[in-house]
């Protein structure tokens, strides 16, 4: 387990509650228990893919949700789409909004990588109608705690775009995950179990999904990238060094195992151990560009 710092800070936060969640092997060199944005385990594509997942605002008290996506331009929707209908038979299983919106998080961690991706953080707001109050749980993913002001800077103050798109300098650690189980823990309807929520993702991640739309025009952009990383290469990439184009099928194992533990362990299969270790080398390989 990679030691952290003696600082500490929330990894989630529920208005003016900071719970904090373990992430010892994730502190990188100097990292403590809560910070976000990374690399999704086992691939350095995060580098490109690490965003946010804005999850759904919802009244957990009833059994409607409004998805992340509702409304947006075409580009992403068959993705969303995908992910949404898995949060809909949630509902119809007797799921609240919280449980949907979890399954529904979860499953656009395999179907929109460039977004809705265990490597980044964001926001849920809960509207809970019995005491007419909005929650507000902020996981947006954060530098490191150790991560001084000037990083991107060189010595005479100008900035280097490179260091914050394309090293390990601009990884931090992710929220997403704490961020749903915390959200699940406190909101959930309690009739469903993490595992169960994320066996859909799973199932998607292990088997494959068809690329198309969204995700058949954004994979060549970052063509490129994906070719420094074998991991990444392995998944987004032909042998030939092309991306993955409309018709073919995209298969994430590594995702599903981790997806699996998630399940299975909670956040802590995220924030330590195996996962978290791997987390750590990688941005470490990925050095300062």
């Amino acid at each position: 387990m990679v030691p952290s710092s003696s600082k500490s800070s929330p990894i989630a936060t529920v208005i003016h509650e900071r719970p904090i969640v373990s992430s010892k092997a994730v502190g990188g060199t100097t990292q403590s228990t809560a910070r976000r944005r990374a690399h999704p385990p086992l691939s350095r594509h995060a580098l490109w893919l690490a965003s946010r997942t804005a999850a759904p605002a919802a009244d957990h008290l009833t059994r409607r949700a409004r998805f992340a996506g509702a409304g947006e331009p075409w580009h992403g929707r068959r993705s969303r789409r995908t992910a949404s209908k898995i949060g809909v038979e949630i509902l119809r299983r007797g799921g609240n909004a919280i449980d949907a919106a979890v399954a529904t998080g979860l499953a656009l961690a395999v179907t929109l990588p460039r977004a809705g991706n265990l490597g980044g953080g964001g926001f849920m707001l809960v509207y809970i109608a019995k005491e007419k109050k909005t929650v507000v749980i902020d996981y947006r993913e954060a530098a490191p705690a150790d991560t001084p002001r000037d990083v991107f800077l060189t010595e005479a103050g100008d900035a280097v775009a490179a260091r914050s798109r394309d090293s390990g300098l601009g990884v931090g650690v992710p929220g997403t995950v704490a961020g749903l189980s915390l959200a699940l823990r406190k909101y959930g309807s309690g009739k469903f179990s993490l595992a169960e929520l994320a066996a859909p993702a799973v199932t998607l991640a292990r088997a494959g999904l068809e690329v198309s739309d969204d995700l058949a025009d954004s994979l060549p952009l970052a063509q490129t990238r994906f070719k420094r990383w074998p991991s990444s290469a392995r998944i987004f990439l032909h042998p030939d060094g092309t991306a993955l184009s409309r018709g073919d099928r995209l298969v994430q194992t590594d995702l599903a195992s981790v997806l699996e533990a998630i399940g299975r362990d909670g956040e802590r299969a995220f924030y330590e151990g195996p996962v978290a270790e791997k987390i750590v080398a990688s941005v470490r390989a990925a050095g300062a560009g």
